[in-house]
């Protein structure tokens, strides 16, 4: 394509930021300069993704004026935008987008395969865009990848809808992606060859519970010890990122549940969320990637040492082929087990189990 002045002086400064030594926050805060050069804007972020879920995992660049947006974006839009499901990042992500604008017209929203806009008629794509609360004058989505890997997203959104996005801003952030995602993986290498020693703490799970809004209703030491490694990735916010997003993936999961992984300056934890009660609590567990430690399991619950020791590997994330192989039996033989424990615990699922497991273990000091 042909290139506007400001389009090529934002390439030039993107391809000279690749090649420096940048922290990741440091290089999105670069990226997100320059591309505000070739496409203005009235606020953006930049999100770090979990390759293996889809999921954003930490904020490595927003605008000043961004963070009531972003708190409410990741709080009540991510994951749940079944109205407009074209705009989810981890669903732009699937369909190799690497560009798209979001916009209230449907006929200008660029950078889509028609059979994902015919979803949608055009009213039914404006109601659902003024729904969620989009911006009035669209949001272009860029979604980097190296080697194959999703590693980061961008929002750029304007609040006046007589400028709109065009499909030439489309086209050339389709152009500079892959340069934005050769630079991306760049930084996080680095940050990971940098990363401290293990702090205190960053060996052991912690527990957070969250309220129906997100906010923090318990934690144990272990789990302030995670949410504050986690927050120095985000600068600001609420929550973290990546706590943000795993209770996302659990309200709107078939299973109930959300897990990804984070980086933090102890290295990746692990992030699994599921309900915790009826009341819209959550419960989390922020662990390295190993298995985490676990309290024991409640005596109330009269398990044999074969199903105390299956709930156990439960808790820990195994799959039914996981334990069948730690403990040498068939994964019918689990199967069985594990409907002798659902029936002596009173519950239907691995997601109820862990929820009860999360109310008698750590909510029951939280009661009146």
């Amino acid at each position: 394509m042909r290139l506007s002045q400001p389009q090529q002086r934002t390439r030039q400064r993107i391809e000279q930021l690749a090649t420096r030594s940048l922290t990741p926050p440091e290089l999105g805060r670069h990226i997100m300069q320059a591309l505000a050069e070739a496409l203005p804007n009235d606020g953006f972020r930049l999100f770090g993704v979990d390759p293996g879920t889809l999921l954003v995992n930490r904020l490595l660049a927003a605008s000043n004026d961004d963070v009531w947006a972003r708190d409410e974006w990741l709080r009540d839009i991510y994951l749940a935008a079944d109205p407009l499901p074209y705009i989810e990042l981890p669903n732009l992500m699937r369909l190799n987008l690497h560009a798209v604008a979001a916009q209230e017209r449907q006929s200008e929203s660029w950078g889509y395969p028609q059979p994902v806009l015919a979803q949608l008629t055009e009213r039914e794509h404006y109601l659902a865009f003024h729904e969620l609360r989009s911006p009035v004058g669209g949001t272009i989505f860029g979604c980097f990848q190296a080697d194959g890997r999703w590693l980061a997203a961008a929002q750029l959104y304007r609040r006046d809808r007589d400028r709109p996005f065009l499909r030439t801003d489309v086209a050339f952030l389709r152009l500079i992606a892959p340069t934005i995602g050769r630079a991306v993986a760049s930084a996080f290498a680095r940050e990971r060859a940098m990363t401290d020693a293990p702090k205190r703490g960053s060996a052991t799970s912690g527990i957070v519970i969250l309220d129906a809004n997100g906010k923090v209703d318990f934690s144990t030491p272990a789990g302030d010890d995670w949410l504050r490694l986690l927050l120095e990735r985000d600068g600001n916010g609420a929550l973290p990122t990546a706590l943000w997003a795993a209770v996302a993936r659990a309200r709107t999961a078939a299973d109930g549940a959300g897990v990804l992984l984070a980086p933090t300056s102890a290295g990746a934890v692990r992030i699994e969320v599921s309900a915790a009660g009826p009341d819209g609590r959550f419960a989390a567990v922020v662990a390295p990637p190993q298995p985490p430690d676990l309290p024991s399991i409640p005596e109330g619950w009269q398990l044999t040492p074969q199903e105390a020791r299956i709930t156990e590997l439960i808790l820990r994330g195994s799959s039914n082929r996981d334990i069948a192989a730690a403990l040498v039996v068939s994964e019918n033989t689990v199967q069985s087990h594990l409907r002798h424990i659902y029936e002596k615990v009173s519950v239907r699922s691995r997601t109820q189990l862990l929820a009860r497991y999360f109310r008698e273990q750590f909510l029951e000091d939280l009661e009146p």
